[in-house]
């Protein structure tokens, strides 16, 4: 194993964080294959379940993916002889590499109804929370089930409401099947739990990634429902604003740490338009003087 490290790992000089060898790299950028069968070849080697999970998520992101490879390898990162004390972990990489196969399906057209949404969509979840701890102390599935709740918004956005969020957002909550149908509420819920765990877990690896993940994914949500805020536009991205967060902000559902943080964000984006203040209209002047005192 230290071999393997020094050969695939750690051999970027003085880098702290875990990186692909300048040599794996190389191989990787000029016979993408066989770096694949490199990397099973060290999983077989040194039956540790990390290498098998690492291998799998190779598989998952190369292109073409194989996905059937991908689970083989995952399956066997379960049989590997630490996969016990690594379950949590294993769990997490199943969920990517299964959320790689949603966002392929999906971008690729082969999903075409609700119904193949959900499933796939259910198969990601399912490892994710598989993945979890209670008290939850592990942001990394939290934050994989807010990335399958964005591709799923995204595509019943794209192929039910015509893009139009206002549209989505009345779909989500009245004509979605039940399972849809909390995603936005659920997935603000999630990452409040992330900034909890980043304040309160000091043994956490990667604190500042972890932070700019679950932010990248919040403001994600914001985009999808078109949040972006310039009022020069006086046309739909401004009532869009207006409209999707005051929905949000108002859902029975929605946590009111969560409602305080949407509000934040809301009020960043407004402030950092491209327009100066006094061009913006009234309505949304006084919108942002409340989001503002909130």
């Amino acid at each position: 194993m230290p071999l393997f490290e020094e050969l695939f790992v750690y051999n970027r000089g003085d880098q702290k964080k875990r990186k692909f060898s300048v040599l794996f790299e190389d191989l990787m950028a000029n016979c993408p294959n066989r770096a694949a069968e490199v990397f099973c070849e060290a999983a077989e080697k040194t039956n540790d379940s990390v290498i098998f999970s690492n291998a799998a998520r190779f598989y998952a992101k190369m292109e073409p993916p194989s996905f059937p490879k991908a689970m083989e390898l995952i399956n066997r990162a379960f049989e590997a002889s630490n996969a016990k004390q690594r379950s949590r972990s294993l769990c997490h990489t199943k969920g990517v590499v299964l959320y790689i196969e949603l966002k392929r399906a999906v971008n690729t057209g082969k999903v075409r109804s609700l119904e193949k949404l959900q499933e796939l969509a259910s198969k990601v979840l399912d490892a994710y929370k598989e993945a979890r701890n209670f008290p939850p102390t592990y942001p990394n599935p939290l934050i994989g089930e807010v990335q399958v709740w964005l591709v799923c918004t995204g595509w019943i956005m794209k192929n039910k409401c015509d893009g139009d969020s206002q549209k989505a957002l009345t779909y989500l909550v009245n004509q979605c099947p039940e399972f849809f149908r909390s995603c936005v509420s659920h997935s603000f819920y999630l990452l409040d739990l992330v900034d909890r765990i980043i304040q309160s877990v000091p043994s956490l690896p990667d604190p500042e990634d972890t932070q700019r993940r679950c932010n990248d994914a919040r403001l994600s949500l914001m985009k999808t429902f078109r949040t972006t805020f310039r009022s020069s536009g006086r046309g739909r991205d401004a009532e869009d604003l207006v409209q999707a967060c005051k929905a949000l902000c108002s859902s029975k559902n929605f946590p009111r740490s969560s409602t305080l943080e949407l509000k934040r964000l809301q009020a960043h984006f407004m402030l950092n338009s491209g327009d100066p203040i006094d061009s913006l209209k009234q309505e949304h002047l006084q919108y942002l003087q409340t989001l503002l005192g909130d």
